[in-house]
């Protein structure tokens, strides 16, 4: 079996490309895994108060943009393709939206093809659709930036148009906790502390280049219907982490996953584990395996592990790839932003 890690290292990704038809980028959107996830409570606007470390994976969808001469000049277009076939591809789709967003927020008409690759699972807790509006909207930032690609965008009104505009990260981080929760990490990506409903993100020490191991059963657990099932009392006061708090999590990190194990937990495992209980069995065999840390990522249901060596990974691989457990084994490991 050739390992994933190995794939991924090999695959070329373009840089944007232009002439006189189009403009062209491809963009790895890459998974993310909550080391921890704690729900501090339910909010006065309904949304829980979240507290998570996340951090960024080799197993990435790859996303391509491609802009073309406006047929309508008056009109936006945009059209979503994917190699998924049970992936919806209308304008309730995570990239579709990102697109309309941005256009909206620069307040820009373009015609855009938007070409998807699937590589993460779906409604798996590993952020895949987030992951692919964070890359649409860094795509269209780049594309927007690009002096030679910026006349493939078409202002609404022309008697706006600024052509030194640049678009900022902080810009892009505004429109993507429009679109959801994960968003705003995927466009930072890398080791993360998350706070609010995910738009707060604080960096921490990296924890790039350590093996993993994911398990995405045959279910699927959609997060609204997840969190629906929390019973989180009501949040009186909102108090964020400060650099003593970040301190004490870089330092768990950097001692290691005997360190983690004891202090990061995953608040939907309960939930999870009561809706498909046959899953602590898969975490169990797991565990045999030699890793020190599971855990269910986001609201599940796909559990991960993180091994001490790729040798400890690969071999826990070809042990369970010999269960009979229903689903999917992968190998990948953890990874700062590929570009």
């Amino acid at each position: 079996m050739k390992k994933i890690h190995t794939i991924f290292s090999n695959l070329p990704i373009d840089k944007i490309r232009i002439n006189r038809e189009q403009a062209h980028c491809k963009l790895r959107a890459q998974a993310k895994i909550n080391l921890s996830l704690k729900i501090l409570g339910k909010r006065p606007d309904n949304y829980h108060q979240l507290h998570s470390i996340m951090q960024t994976l080799a197993l990435h969808d790859v996303i391509e943009l491609t802009l073309k001469p406006s047929n309508h000049a008056q009109e936006t277009s945009i059209s979503l393709f994917s190699d998924n076939t049970s992936l919806k591809c209308k304008t309730e789709n995570i990239a579709y939206r990102s697109a309309k967003h941005f256009l909206e927020h620069f307040q820009s008409k373009a015609n855009l093809e938007i070409s998807l690759v699937k590589n993460i699972p779906l409604a798996a807790g590993l952020a895949g659709g987030s992951a692919d509006g964070a890359a649409v909207l860094r795509g269209l930032a780049n594309l927007y930036n690009n002096p030679q690609s910026r006349m493939f965008f078409q202002p609404v009104n022309s008697a706006n148009q600024n052509l030194d505009q640049k678009i900022s990260q902080d810009e892009l981080l505004e429109i993507a906790v429009k679109i959801g929760a994960d968003v705003p990490f995927c466009l930072h990506r890398g080791t993360a502390l998350c706070e609010g409903i995910g738009e707060i993100i604080s960096p921490l020490d990296s924890f790039s280049e350590r093996p993993v191991l994911i398990y995405n059963p045959a279910e699927a657990i959609l997060t609204a219907d997840a969190f629906k099932l929390i019973n989180a009392d009501p949040l009186n006061e909102l108090k964020l982490a400060n650099q003593e708090t970040l301190n004490y999590y870089n330092q768990i990190i950097r001692t290691g996953l005997k360190s983690m194990n004891k202090h990061f937990f995953n608040d939907f495992t309960a939930t999870i584990l009561h809706q498909y209980p046959h899953l602590q069995d898969v975490c169990h065999a797991i565990q045999q395996t030699g890793s020190q840390f599971v855990r269910f990522t986001g609201s599940g249901p796909t559990i991960f592990a993180i091994y001490d060596s790729y040798v400890e990974r690969d071999q826990a691989l070809q042990l369970l790839e010999k269960s009979e457990f229903p689903g999917t084994f992968t190998a990948t490991y953890t990874k700062d932003a590929w570009d």
